[in-house]
């Protein structure tokens, strides 16, 4: 089998709720191609908001002024949340859990101090969406302070597409943080 390059699957980050058009039996999507590039006919998973990857396929890609609209077949418009994202099959996996190398911007803001056994609860802005997390702080680390760097691990409420070097930001402009490795859950 031919080796495939990372840069030559395709990505895309969807930006807004699903929507049909009347004229097409298809769900509208509209993102931001981050890599990669696709052809009408080809099947993709659609990751993220559910444990699992779900299936779909590509039917037409549809230019206009506001951007690419790309439709797709096998999902309905309510099942398209803003932060998924569309990829070639088999390529990235759901997860919650991951460890990043964060920052906490050295200014005025404040840090609420609410750790209980050394876990803070933030919410996360990730791909063009937020999702709730908690953020574990090392050993020895009682609370995040402004200007703080470390790795940390950090657990989602929801599932997420996530993948190495995919960047955030933490609270409303407290800190951001780079994704180092992602850690998928044990098989039980």
């Amino acid at each position: 089998m031919a080796d495939i390059r990372r840069n030559n699957l395709f990505l895309l980050e969807i930006q807004e709720e699903g929507r049909t058009l009347r004229q097409y039996a298809s769900v509208a999507v509209v993102g931001r191609v981050a890599r990669g590039t696709v052809v009408v006919g080809d099947a993709l998973d659609l990751v993220g908001f559910a444990p699992e990857p779900r299936r779909v396929m590509l039917r037409d890609i549809i230019t206009t002024e506001h951007g690419p609209y790309f439709m797709l077949d096998g999902v309905v418009n309510r099942d398209i949340v803003c932060g998924q994202v569309l990829v070639t099959p088999g390529t990235l996996a759901p997860a919650r859990r991951f460890r990043a190398e964060v920052i906490f911007y050295d200014h005025h803001a404040k840090i609420r101090r609410q750790p209980v056994d050394s876990v803070c609860r933030f919410r996360f802005r990730i791909r063009h969406t937020t999702v709730s997390g908690a953020l574990r702080l090392p050993k020895g680390k009682a609370a995040p302070s402004p200007g703080d760097r470390f790795v940390a691990t950090i657990e989602l409420q929801k599932d997420f597409a996530l993948e190495v070097g995919l960047r955030f930001g933490i609270g409303h402009l407290l800190g951001q943080g780079a994704v180092v490795e992602v850690l998928h859950p044990l098989p039980t």
